[in-house]
C-alpha cells in the first residue's frame, strides 16, 4: 500500500516540477478567487478549448476543461459488522456477561486524479483503517470470568483508469487493479484454570475492478452530489496461526488461497468554496465477502474462509484542483 502512496506522490513531484518551467506559471494559482458562474461559459473561446481537448497541459484552458490535478483528503467513521458474542458463548460452555461491539473507527482516505486528456484520468486512491476493536466477558468457571478480546484491521490501495466521455457527460467509467489487506486478531483468556488461545488471520488480496461514476446532482452552482459504484473478484491469499501457550505449547501457522469479493459504493456531497478549495461530506458502504475472519477461524478449529464483512459510516473531507 505505501507502495502507491509514493507513486502518486513521485507523479505529483514530477508535474510539478516540469509545470514550474512553465511561464504561465509565474501568475499565482487563484485557490481564494470565489467561483465563476457557469452561466459565463458560453462566453469560453471555443479555439483555446479545442487547443487543449487532446491533451491536459500544466495550465489548463480556462472553464471549459476539467482540473489538471484533483487530490481529495478525508476523515472516513466507519463501522464494522457486529461479532456474534452469543455464538462464542455457546463454544465456550457458560454464559454471556457483558460485551462491548465494535465502534466507529476514524481512518483516512487519499485520493490522486490526473487528468492524462479530456477523456481519460489517472486515479490512485488509498485508504487506512487503524483498529476496530471489540471484547466480550464469559461466566465458564464461576466465579472467574474469562475474556475475549478482537481486533481488525483493513487497508485499500487502488490504481485506475477513468474515462469521462463527453457523449455521456453525467457518467464516468472506471476500471482498475486494487490491493485489499484484512487483519485480524482473536485473543481468549481463562484466568483459572489457566488457558489460553489465540487465532491471528491475514488476507491479502489482489485483483481487478470495474466502476462508474455518477453525478446526482449538478446544476452550475456551489453544490454538486455525486455516486461511486465499485466491484471486482480477488485473489485472496490468506494466513492463519493458532497459538495455545503451555507446556509445549502449540503453534500452527498455515497458509491457504480462495476467491473474494468485494463492492463498495460512496455518496458524496461537494461544496466549492472557491475555484481550487471544496469540502466534502458523504457516507460510505463497503462488502467484503469470501474471507478469513479470526472469529471464524477459532470457532472452526481450521482453514475458514467463509467470512463476510460490511464496513459503513460517514466521511469528510477537502478537495483540492488546480
Amino acid at each position: 500500500m505505501r507502495a502507491f502512496a509514493i507513486f502518486a506522490f513521485a507523479v505529483l513531484v514530477t508535474d510539478l516540477a516540469t509545470a514550474a518551467e512553465d511561464p504561465a506559471y509565474d501568475t499565482p494559482m487563484p485557490f481564494l478567487e470565489p467561483m465563476p458562474d457557469r452561466d459565463q461559459a458560453d462566453d469560453v473561446d471555443l479555439e483555446a478549448c479545442d487547443s487543449c481537448s487532446s491533451s491536459c497541459s500544466s495550465v489548463s484552458c480556462g472553464t471549459c476543461c476539467a482540473p489538471c490535478w484533483t487530490i481529495t483528503t478525508d476523515a472516513v467513521f466507519l463501522s464494522r459488522s457486529p461479532l456474534d458474542f452469543a455464538a462464542l458463548a455457546n463454544y465456550f460452555g457458560g454464559t454471556q456477561q457483558g460485551v462491548r461491539q465494535f465502534e466507529n473507527q476514524t481512518g483516512w482516505q487519499i485520493d490522486f486524479i490526473r487528468a492524462m486528456s479530456d477523456e481519460r484520468e489517472l486515479e490512485v486512491r488509498c485508504l487506512g483503517i487503524d483498529g476496530w476493536s471489540a471484547r466480550g466477558y464469559f461466566d465458564v468457571v464461576p466465579p472467574t470470568s474469562s475474556v475475549a478480546r478482537y481486533a481488525s484491521k483493513l487497508y485499500s490501495a487502488e490504481i485506475n483508469v477513468r474515462w469521462p466521455r463527453p457523449s455521456t457527460p453525467y457518467i464516468t467509467w472506471l476500471v482498475g487493479f486494487r490491493y485489499v489487506e484484512l487483519n485480524e486478531t482473536f485473543d481468549y483468556l481463562q484466568p483459572a484454570p489457566f488457558f489460553r488461545r489465540d487465532v491471528d488471520t491475514r488476507n491479502n488480496m489482489y485483483g481487478f475492478q470495474l466502476g462508474a461514476l455518477l453525478d446526482v446532482y449538478d446544476h452550475g452552482g456551489p453544490l454538486r452530489i455525486d455516486t461511486d459504484f465499485r466491484i471486482g473478484v480477488y485473489s485472496d491469499r490468506m494466513n492463519r496461526v493458532e497459538f495455545i501457550p503451555g507446556t509445549p505449547p502449540v503453534l500452527n501457522a498455515s497458509t491457504f488461497e480462495g476467491t473474494a469479493f468485494l463492492g463498495e459504493i460512496d455518496v458524496l456531497a461537494t461544496w466549492e468554496l472557491t475555484q481550487r478549495l471544496a469540502l466534502r461530506v458523504g457516507y460510505q458502504m463497503l462488502w467484503l465477502d469470501g474471507v478469513a475472519l479470526a472469529s471464524n477461524n477459532f470457532l472452526s478449529g481450521q482453514n475458514n474462509s467463509s467470512g463476510a464483512l460490511f464496513c459503513h459510516g460517514a466521511t469528510g473531507g477537502i478537495e483540492c484542483t488546480w
